[in-house]
């Protein structure tokens, strides 16, 4: 059995005027502007945590997260199979699609990043830019890549799940517990875009609960005018 003590934010950031934002953490989702949330679980089967972030360049960036963000926790737990997460976030962005027609926003789409948590390891899958950080012994390892790229001057996202057909190319990375505590950060890029690595590391490493920890990286960003909508999970992982 594995111990979780996990805790996240969703913060709508001080310049937006829309929270297209969502966070899963085992079964709950964020669903107001400034939701908060603080869990201990014991991993039997998989816990799955989540950042989803709309995308604020489309109409319907927050009813694309509130979509694809139940959807990834109750496909994900089953991602351990050759090509599953593959066929998870194809469907979950099919339903995105969907639901985008039907809402009158055919563009709408969202970024990902999640974790799931099993008794003897971790996956790791992103779409998009949304991140997952991995710190243990002093170190910050980054274990999701940014579907990111400069065009025409201005840096788009390359890879959602919604908005017109594509092939999507999934970043999927299996992480073994091993014997020494680890803390996981998922986030959306409302973080990252304010906040630096050397400051993400000595935070995570300062060996605080999750809770404050989560506040700590949220003053960090508030601080910093936050720009963008920000959501942000601590999750510590004891073997």
């Amino acid at each position: 059995m594995t111990a979780l003590r996990v805790a996240a934010v969703s913060h709508p950031g001080l310049v937006r005027g829309e929270h297209q934002d969502r966070v899963v953490v085992d079964g709950w989702m964020s669903a107001v502007p400034g939701a908060r949330v603080s869990l201990d679980v014991e991993v039997t089967t998989a816990t799955v945590v989540a950042v989803v972030d709309g995308m604020g360049g489309h109409r319907g960036g927050a009813l694309a997260a509130a979509t694809a963000a139940p959807l990834l926790a109750a496909g994900l737990p089953a991602a351990r199979e050759a090509g599953a997460a593959q066929k998870i976030l194809e469907s979950v962005a099919d339903a995105v699609a969907e639901t985008g027609a039907r809402a009158g926003a055919p563009d709408m789409g969202a970024t990902a990043a999640v974790v799931v948590v099993g008794p003897d390891d971790v996956q790791v899958v992103n779409v998009g830019d949304c991140r997952v950080y991995r710190a243990a012994a002093g170190m910050l390892t980054q274990l999701t890549s940014d579907d990111r790229a400069e065009r025409a001057g201005r840096i788009v996202v390359t890879q959602y799940l919604g908005g017109p057909p594509k092939v999507l190319d999934p970043h999927h990375v299996e992480v073994e517990h091993g014997s020494r505590r680890v803390t996981y950060l998922l986030c959306s890029d409302g973080l990252t875009d304010v906040v630096d690595k050397d400051t993400l590391r000595a935070v995570l490493n300062a060996g605080g609960e999750p809770a404050d920890t989560v506040e700590a990286l949220l003053e960090r960003v508030l601080s910093g005018g936050a720009p963008d909508n920000v959501s942000i999970v601590v999750a510590r992982v004891d073997p």
